[in-house]
């Protein structure tokens, strides 16, 4: 009679010539030893009944499939404590990992609700200031009338090219009527005729 090895791990099965382990479910073990210890006062009832007594090399090959039974049995629990503690294991690294995440995620919350703050800020300042601007007249050019016609007084940041555009001229006519040539710079407090006298 061929007799599964008591060496071989608790919860395997041979599917496709290859070891099959499944794990137990709670409670599955006890009843598993209940089911094992009804089996052999069956047998033993059977003898009974048949008002035989058992033989003592029968005796023996039941005690020997009863303790090869309760050896499998308790494989079976070590592997499934071992694999249910695995799995608090397990559990246990998932729920850190998700604190950890949330936490991050949290920080990450705060600091876009800053930056959108920010933001805000330099636009409300931006608007502000285009406001400003806007309603600010623009100063008047300061021009000097004289007998032989109407002056400029050259401000910091005039070009040529400005004070003629602004007087309906253009930057040679300006050059012209100023004498002045092509290497010449203006400067502030400078006075350029602008419109020549009738």
């Amino acid at each position: 009679m061929d007799h599964p090895s008591e060496t071989s791990v608790p919860g395997e099965r041979e599917m496709n010539g290859r070891p099959h382990c499944f794990s137990p479910k709670i409670g599955e073990i006890p009843i598993l030893r209940g089911m094992g210890v009804l089996a052999v006062s069956f047998v033993l009832l059977v003898f009974a009944a048949c008002g035989e007594r058992p033989s003592s090399g029968e005796m023996e090959e039941i005690r020997s499939s009863v303790k090869r039974l309760d050896n499998k049995l308790t494989l079976m629990e070590r592997n499934y404590q071992r694999r249910l503690t695995e799995l608090e294991k397990s559990f246990s690294q998932v729920k850190d990992s998700l604190s950890v995440r949330e936490k991050r995620e949290a920080a990450l919350q705060e600091r876009l609700k800053k930056l959108g703050e920010q933001v805000y800020t330099m636009q409300k300042a931006l608007a502000q200031e285009k406001a400003t601007q806007v309603a600010k007249p623009a100063a008047p050019q300061k021009t000097e009338t004289g007998q032989t016609g109407d002056y400029y007084v050259v401000k910091l940041g005039d070009t040529l090219y400005r004070i003629a555009r602004n007087h309906d001229l253009s930057v040679e006519e300006l050059m012209d009527m100023n004498n002045l040539s092509k290497d010449q710079h203006i400067y502030p407090g400078q006075r350029l005729l602008i419109r020549r006298g009738r």
